[in-house]
């Protein structure tokens, strides 16, 4: 008699690294959002200022955004990874239940 066993993987740990992990993010992007904000006239109001402003303040932006994007999609994985440990732990118990099925053998015909 053969044996079907299916093991889960505890995906637990690693959805759980993963959202500590996006709030690393978050946390970097808060305090470049703070930083920058304190900082906002830095460059001064004269034309060095400005064309200084002009290019920095894009790049900030587009910073904070890929920030803001990675953790979320950090996130997204996250939740994807506890979604997966669910269907897992179903196709587990629903292997186990097909597999004592199949070792007790056929049902007699009535």
């Amino acid at each position: 008699m053969s044996e079907l066993i299916v093991k889960n993987a505890n995906l637990k740990p690693a959805v759980e690294q993963m959202l500590s992990v996006a709030e690393e993010i978050i946390g970097i992007m808060d305090r470049l959002q703070d930083r920058t904000a304190a900082h906002r006239n830095a460059g001064g109001n004269d034309p060095a200022g400005q064309q200084f402003h002009k290019q920095f303040d894009p790049g900030t932006r587009n910073v904070i955004e890929a920030l803001k994007k990675f953790a979320e999609g950090v996130e997204g994985t996250a939740d994807n990874l506890g979604t997966l440990s669910g269907v897992l732990v179903k196709t587990e118990g629903e292997a186990q239940g097909q597999a004592h099925q199949l070792a007790s053998g056929p049902k007699p015909k009535r």
